[in-house]
Order: C-alpha cells, then sequence, then structure tokens
C-alpha cells in the first residue's frame, strides 16, 4: 500500500515541489541528531526555499522542564508553543512530522 493510501495528508517531493510558491504552504525544517543537536548550522547550508528554521530544543521543548526530570523534550507551554507558531508566520494548524535515518 502507498504512503498517500495510508496517509492522505502527506505529500510527495513532486508535489511539494509544484507548490513552493504557495502561499498556503509553509515549511518548517527540525533539524535534530542525537550525534549533533543543534541543526541551524547545517540548515544554513542548505534546505528547502522559503523553509523556517525550528529549534527542537528552544522553540518544541521547554529546556527548563527538562532540568526538573521531564525527559529530554517536554512540550512547552501552550501559550509559549503559541507564540513561537506566530513567529514562524502562518501556518496550518496543524505540523505533520517527517523523519529520514
Amino acid at each position: 500500500m502507498a504512503y498517500r493510501e495510508t496517509l492522505p495528508h502527506l505529500m510527495s517531493a513532486a508535489e511539494l515541489h509544484a507548490r513552493i510558491d504557495d502561499p498556503q504552504v509553509k515549511i518548517l525544517d527540525v533539524r535534530w541528531r542525537q550525534d549533533r543537536p543543534e541543526g541551524l548550522p547545517e540548515y544554513l547550508q542548505g534546505h528547502i526555499p522559503g523553509a523556517v528554521f525550528v529549534d527542537l530544543d528552544y522553540e518544541l521543548a521547554d529546556p527548563m522542564s527538562a532540568n526538573n526530570g521531564q525527559g529530554r523534550h517536554p512540550p512547552p507551554a501552550p501559550s509559549d508553543f503559541q507564540e513561537t507558531v506566530q513567529r514562524w508566520g502562518p501556518a496550518a494548524a496543524r505540523q505533520w512530522w517527517s523523519t529520514t535515518i
């Protein structure tokens, strides 16, 4: 079964390429690896045109809560996350996560 049949909300690379200039499409670039958690240098070296860099440790997690035994990437407070999403610019109500190895 193709991914489009099981995950119809995702788009292929070709579909993204066709809509790269669509103002309703916002690309969030979240780069993070266990051995190199800081993804900004790689983002600056090359990313999908128009993509917004998102810092996993500081925008998608609450680093202060991690120090209180709540795990490595505990979610931020809703109000903090709302402010972060607004800084990214127009964004969908949902973001879909894709991981690559």
